[in-house]
């Protein structure tokens, strides 16, 4: 029978509260107050493992357990405790009257989407002092604990959790546990419901050196237009959703329809972005991310390539050369020293650079057996400029 307990924890990391903005459609728990069946005013109910009740909840907990869960009226008093159900008549206690100090409670199974998000809320109740926590299990997944640390000396203290998940199947099985020791832990008002819209946000970074990732010293870029190009031509058109980066970079779309969207931010003069821009968002869920990086390096580029016929230019058949070192020559002294930058040709050849605008010598060290069939390339970019074909021959 339910009881006060004593238990430690700490709430799941991933538990939020929940934002009414979202739209979500109907409830897929049956009985989510566990209305049935009905006991008499005042009274409870013990039910054994595997015993279904209500005609979709089922008692969980070690074979042959007698009351593994426990339906509770909301009218029930123990110990000076008035066990009051969250809303309706009932809830349910998932420690039971059994013998065992944990993993005891209720189930239910619902039909899903494999692939869809869902938002699953729930309300635990606490009696007297002691921490009440209750663990929710998704499908086969782990085990999460959810702790209700409010008070009330003369009833149930009742706390509502939220959290998402993404379903596997046709069917995902929820399972509500006790997971402390002894004692009571309620549940009622369950609800679980397909997330039918979420957000897309994301920052826009200056991207200072031009290596496509987030640096300490990458700031948001305010004032760009962002926006989701509906039919994917590179330009906002009238009707297509769009908003400006704030102060720090950072935007939002709210109120998406769950689908996938190219979502796009307009280049400033004189930057290049650095990362894919447009961005395509598969938005299953609340929440979905899409960053942008503009720097205003020059990115240069090219290929070190066999030049078999000896015509200093790349034909068709003619291989590219991994691991080949070309560098900046920043002093222009005809050899690779400390004062210049370097990189490596890839397994096929290809090379970048990003530099800041300015004239650069671009050389290559050779590999050995092989001497170069190109001129020297002396190369002139400007802010953002993106450059191309910059090949190195060697025979």
């Amino acid at each position: 029978m339910p009881f006060a307990k004593r238990v430690c924890g700490r709430r799941s990391g991933f538990v939020e509260q929940l934002e009414t903005r979202r739209l979500f459609s109907t409830n897929l728990i049956a009985d989510p107050g566990f209305e049935k069946p009905t006991i008499p005013v005042g009274s409870f109910e013990n039910f054994s493992t595997n015993q279904a009740f209500g005609s979709v909840w089922k008692a969980v907990g070690p074979t042959g357990d007698p009351s593994p869960a426990t339906l509770i009226q909301t009218k029930f008093k123990e110990n000076g405790i008035t066990f009051n159900a969250e809303q309706g008549l009932n809830s349910i206690d998932v420690s039971g009257g059994g013998t065992q100090p944990t993993n005891t409670g209720v189930q239910q199974t619902i039909s899903t989407i494999s692939g869809h998000s869902y938002l699953l809320t729930f309300w635990v109740g606490r009696a007297g002092t002691p921490l009440d926590r209750l663990g929710l299990q998704i499908g086969s997944g782990g085990v999460s604990a959810f702790v209700n640390t409010g008070f009330s000396a003369t009833g149930i203290s009742w706390k509502q959790f939220t959290t998402t998940f993404t379903a596997s199947g046709s069917s995902t099985t929820l399972r509500f546990l006790n997971i402390q020791p002894a004692g009571y832990t309620g549940l009622d008002n369950v609800s679980c419901t397909a997330i039918t819209s979420g957000a897309i946000s994301g920052t826009v970074f200056n991207d200072v050196n031009g290596n496509g990732t987030t640096d300490g010293s990458d700031a948001g870029m305010a004032g760009l237009t962002v926006f989701l190009d509906k039919n994917k031509n590179g330009i906002l058109d009238t009707g297509e959703a769009h908003t400006v980066t704030s102060s720090s970079g950072t935007y939002s779309f709210s109120n998406r329809s769950l689908a996938t969207y190219s979502v796009r931010a307009i280049l400033p003069a004189t930057y290049r972005a650095s990362t894919n821009n447009p961005v395509s968002v598969n938005l299953q869920g609340q929440t979905a991310k899409a960053n942008f990086h503009f720097s205003q390096t020059a990115l240069i580029s090219g290929n070190v390539f066999n030049d078999a016929n000896g015509d200093k230019i790349k034909n068709s058949g003619e291989a590219g050369q991994a691991s080949v070192t070309v560098y900046l020559d920043l002093d222009n002294n005809g050899e690779f020293d400390f004062f210049d930058v370097k990189t490596t040709t890839d397994a096929k050849g290809n090379y970048q650079f990003a530099a800041p605008f300015g004239t650069f010598v671009i050389r290559e060290t050779a590999p050995n057996g092989f001497t170069q069939t190109t001129p020297v390339l002396t190369l002139t970019v400007t802010k953002g400029q993106t450059s191309t074909g910059n090949n190195i021959g060697n025979k």
